[in-house]
């Protein structure tokens, strides 16, 4: 049985799709009393702000990090020469984290320093950075606590071109939301993800040591910090865990993560449909579509020939449907009623479409997906050899 073979292959990933969304997500950060935002109390300054804009420096400490209130730079230019943010406080400050909510990851060389007196600048451990920020919240957390009266972010380089594609065209400038600094870690309601982001800041280490973050969705966050995306919004908790250099271990206090989903819940869409083992992840569309013995299995991926000759058996199983033939093609030649299989990168994708990663993940797939076809009644206007199986999207938690 397919089950029985497919237990054999190991971890797998599925995502079945039918219609494609968008969503846009806003993070939200609260202050604790015990471990206040610095930034908040500290006066900001800039080498200069977009002409005839009001992103003014003091945009990046107001506690709003919406794009209509940030600190932007002119557009770069044959004159263009190094940008930077500084917030200053009258006495000096302890700095154990940092938060910056960038507009957009357009700056390719910048460095977060500190100073005493706004004259004579250090780096903090980890910077200067050659490359986009890591993500658009990127959180800083110091292996230990430094003091100063000036925190500045230094910018010598840009590329219009985000790796995030959040503009279509090219405005060759650096925008910051929002900097946020704290005495002590970054509070957990402060651990926020937008929509977007590719990873979360890990803490700083020393030489010798390494850092890991272990979480209950290991799938959705990895050991690395690497965010993978979710259909829906995903609450991930976990603790960094640094292994040191004799061996030793030390974990931190649990934080929580709410990871944006690649989809906006709703509530007036198809529910999640009851078929066991429980879909770890839904994401109801509107309306209905019919499979029938009439449909066909059409093959992208050559490897993938008996996987779709185990599924046409095991779905025959569930539903008392045999689907009439099995042939190779491509996307394109799925029409409605048909199953396509594919391995591939790619995350979604239209019509009842099986694609993965590996091909144990589409044999998964195909047997929920059977499952969930049985379970459908027949509709009242088609025949006995006929499914009606209500739209959505439904996969394995992801990079399992």
């Amino acid at each position: 049985m397919l089950t029985k073979k497919l237990k054999k292959m190991g971890a797998w990933l599925l995502t079945f799709s039918l219609v494609l969304g968008t969503a846009q997500f806003s993070g939200v950060k609260a202050e604790e009393t015990d471990n206040p935002n610095l930034a908040r109390a500290a006066t900001a300054t800039a080498s200069g702000f977009e002409t005839n804009t009001s992103f003014t420096a003091a945009k990046v400490n107001d506690g709003n990090k919406t794009h209509a209130s940030r600190w932007a730079t002119n557009q770069a230019g044959a004159d263009w020469e190094n940008e930077w943010v500084q917030l200053a406080w009258d006495t000096a400050q302890t700095i154990k984290s940092i938060s910056i909510t960038w507009d957009r990851r357009t700056t390719t060389n910048y460095t977060i320093q500190v100073s005493n007196d706004g004259q004579a600048w250090t780096d903090i451990s980890g910077y200067p950075r050659e490359d986009f920020p890591a993500a658009l919240t990127e959180e800083v957390t110091l292996s230990e606590t430094i003091t100063g009266k000036y925190l500045r972010i230094f910018i010598t380089e840009l590329n219009g071109k985000d790796p995030d594609g959040i503009e279509s065209g090219v405005w060759k400038n650096v925008a910051i939301c929002e900097i946020e600094v704290y005495g002590k870690d970054l509070p957990s309601s402060s651990n926020t993800i937008n929509k977007g982001d590719t990873s979360i800041s890990m803490p700083e280490t020393a030489e010798g040591e390494t850092v890991r973050f272990c979480a209950d969705y290991g799938q959705v966050i990895g050991e690395d910090g690497t965010i993978y995306a979710p259909l829906e919004n995903k609450t991930v908790k976990g603790f960094f865990e640094t292994t040191k250099a004799d061996g030793t271990k030390e974990k931190t206090e649990e934080v929580t993560y709410v990871v944006p989903g690649i989809y906006d819940p709703d509530a007036n869409v198809n529910e999640k449909p009851a078929v066991i083992p429980e879909l770890q992840e839904w994401h109801g569309k509107t309306g209905a579509f019919l499979t029938s013995a009439s449909g066909e299995i059409i093959v992208g991926t050559p490897s993938l020939m008996e996987v779709a000759e185990m599924f046409r058996e095991d779905y025959e199983d569930i539903t008392g449907i045999r689907v009439s033939e099995i042939k190779t093609g491509t996307k394109e030649d799925a029409g409605f009623g048909d199953f396509y299989f594919e391995l591939s990168t790619e995350r979604l994708w239209q019509r009842r479409l099986f694609h993965g990663y590996r091909p144990v993940g589409i044999g998964r797939g195909g047997r929920g997906n059977g499952r969930i076809l049985g379970d459908q009644k027949h509709s009242a206007d088609s025949e006995a050899d006929t499914r009606q199986h209500s739209k959505g999207i439904c996969q394995r938690l992801p990079q399992i």
